[in-house]
């Protein structure tokens, strides 16, 4: 089974390549660090995790691409996250890929190992609050 979840987390990450990136679907924002809006939506509306999410690509000047929970216009919300994603750079591929990797090790091994790890777990985490 893990080795399932890890050949599918890898699988994304082959996709995203495929996607062609078009310049039409967004508007410059800022220049410090280069961000990118969908065309048609006004950034002074906010750009906080409250509003939409942030799509690193890993590039040197650290360009980054935001997208509204809501999408109005022509293209689809999966279509702009596809091609958002499409811009990272091999490298963030790699590191997104190798934290899903361990995210994925770690989780499985709780539930591999079952109820005592779960409770001792949540036990733990009842305890850091006080």
């Amino acid at each position: 089974m893990l080795t399932l979840m890890m050949l599918a987390s890898c699988q994304s990450t082959k996709i995203q390549k495929n996607v062609t990136f078009d310049n039409s679907h967004w508007v410059k924002a800022s220049d410090h660090p280069p961000s990118y809006v969908v065309r048609g939506y006004d950034p002074t509306a906010g750009t906080t995790y409250s509003e939409g999410e942030w799509i690193e690509t890993g590039d040197e000047p650290g360009s980054r691409f935001f997208i509204p929970y809501k999408v109005t216009g022509p293209v689809s919300k999966p279509d702009l996250v596809r091609e958002a994603m499409g811009a990272r750079t091999e490298k963030k591929r790699q590191e997104i890929a190798s934290h899903n990797r361990q995210h994925t090790a770690k989780n499985m091994g709780l539930f591999v190992l079952g109820t005592p790890v779960w409770s001792t777990y949540v036990a733990a985490l009842a305890m850091a609050h006080y």
